[in-house]
């Protein structure tokens, strides 16, 4: 029977290898996203290197879910935004409505991982 303390070290070089490996890929990540978004013209491109950041993940597929899901909420959120704007102007009481819907409606759907 090994010994844990054996498995252990012999696996942490691993593993300090796939964490350097994926600290590397998310920094070169929002280091693109912000190059590229400046690189149009965009202003406050640090929101893409945010979101590069977020949605990164370390297996193809979570990435991607991570990003649909993150598209879908910001997508609902804006419309929510636009919707109550084009309403109601700017009344406090009906923006703290719709934030308040908003979170209602997100912590009862299936996307409650992504909190």
């Amino acid at each position: 029977m090994p010994d844990s303390k054996t498995t252990a070290t012999s696996t942490a070089p691993a593993r300090v290898g796939t964490a350097a490996r994926q600290a590397m890929v998310t920094a070169a990540a929002g280091w693109l996203s912000y190059s590229s978004s400046t690189l149009i013209g965009l202003h406050e491109g640090y929101w893409a290197a945010i979101s590069a950041i977020v949605v990164m993940q370390s297996d193809l597929t979570d990435a991607k879910n991570s990003g649909r899901d993150r598209f879908i909420g910001t997508a609902i959120g804006g419309l929510v935004g636009w919707g109550c704007a084009a309403c109601w102007h700017q009344q406090a009481w009906i923006y703290a409505l719709a934030v308040g819907l908003t979170f209602r409606g997100a912590s009862r759907s299936h996307w409650r991982s992504c909190w």
